[in-house]
Order: C-alpha cells, then sequence, then structure tokens
C-alpha cells in the first residue's frame, strides 16, 4: 500500500489500480474513480511547449505533418519499400512482418533481427532511417483501449505509411493531435 501522496506514472500497458495507489497518470482512458489522469504514452514524445522536453519538437509536428501526404510519386518511386523497427516479438505484429514478406522487400531493426542503426538508438537515427522508405510496419506491442505508443507518430513525421493496428478508440488520440495543432 502506498502513501496519500504517491502519483504513479504508467507507461506500459498495465492498470492502474494493479498497483492500489492513490493516484495514477497512465493510458487507461478509465479514471477509476477520479484516481487516474489519462496520459497516453506518445504524449511524452513532444515537447509541447518549446521546454526543452521531450524528444520531438512542436515545430517538426507543423512543418512535417501539416505536408504529409505532399511527396510526389517521382519521390515515392525512390523509396525502399517498408521498415520494421521493433524489439518485442509480439505475435500478430511477427506473423503480419511474415505476411508483408510475401509481397514486399522490408529491412528490419532491432532485438528480433540483431540488427541496429550504426549511430546506435535514438529517435534522431529512427526517424532518418525511415524516411528512405514508403511503409513502416509499426503495429502496437498489445491491443487495450488507450495504450497508443509513439509508432504511428514516428512513421508519419517520417514521411512513412504507417502499417498500424490498434483498437478502434486510437482515433480519439489523433482528433486530439489535430485539434491540437489547430490551435498552436
Amino acid at each position: 500500500k502506498f502513501s496519500e501522496k504517491c502519483i504513479l506514472v504508467l507507461g506500459e500497458n498495465i492498470r492502474p489500480n494493479t498497483y492500489e495507489v492513490p493516484y495514477s497518470l497512465s493510458c487507461d482512458f478509465n479514471s477509476y474513480g477520479g484516481q487516474n489522469i489519462r496520459l497516453p504514452l506518445w504524449y511524452h514524445e513532444i515537447d509541447w511547449y518549446n521546454s526543452n522536453i521531450g524528444t520531438i519538437k512542436i515545430q517538426e509536428i507543423e512543418e512535417n505533418l501539416i505536408n504529409y501526404g505532399s511527396t510526389t510519386s517521382s519521390e515515392i518511386s525512390l523509396k525502399k519499400d517498408c521498415i520494421a523497427i521493433f524489439n518485442n516479438q509480439e505475435g500478430t505484429r511477427m506473423d503480419t512482418l511474415r505476411r508483408i514478406k510475401k509481397i514486399m522487400k522490408f529491412d528490419a531493426y532491432g532485438k528480433p533481427f540483431k540488427k541496429w542503426f550504426d549511430d546506435g538508438w535514438n529517435y534522431n537515427s529512427k526517424i532518418e532511417k525511415m524516411k528512405d522508405y514508403k511503409f513502416n510496419l509499426c503495429p502496437e506491442n498489445s491491443l487495450y483501449p488507450g495504450y497508443y505508443t509513439e509508432k504511428c507518430f514516428h512513421s508519419k513525421l517520417a514521411g512513412c505509411v504507417p502499417i498500424y493496428f490498434a483498437d478502434n478508440y486510437v482515433l480519439e488520440d489523433w482528433i486530439f493531435i489535430k485539434n491540437k495543432k489547430e490551435r498552436i
């Protein structure tokens, strides 16, 4: 049992009431009687207020997402087919990867493939690598309402078409991003 001043911050797909804490910030839509505030993992990635907290600068979102989809067919033809970047060998993800191999060429990075970027493993190298591809296989590790990570978001910032799946509530977050961007 935790003290009444404890606030649990969860980034993974775990229910906050599992820990019996008085307050939590998590991806969960459930407020658990006012004890939980929804704060999805992808939200942590963005420096919303130019405070140098967060990996993705708000200007980067404005520059890359406003023009998303404006790539010409000749630019697309120069790109490789598909990239996959992940460490968790979740079953549906691996099955999707096997199916994609049958219809297009792809490069894969991460633990299951024992292949890493030349300059390490960070946000900038990930985005730069994805810019060379048409598609990015980026499904979530698990499906649960509210659990949405940076995967789809990173694809869009790199100019890739995400091959993504999550539960149907993911649209709630994308509507939020669209409305937030319009207010900036």
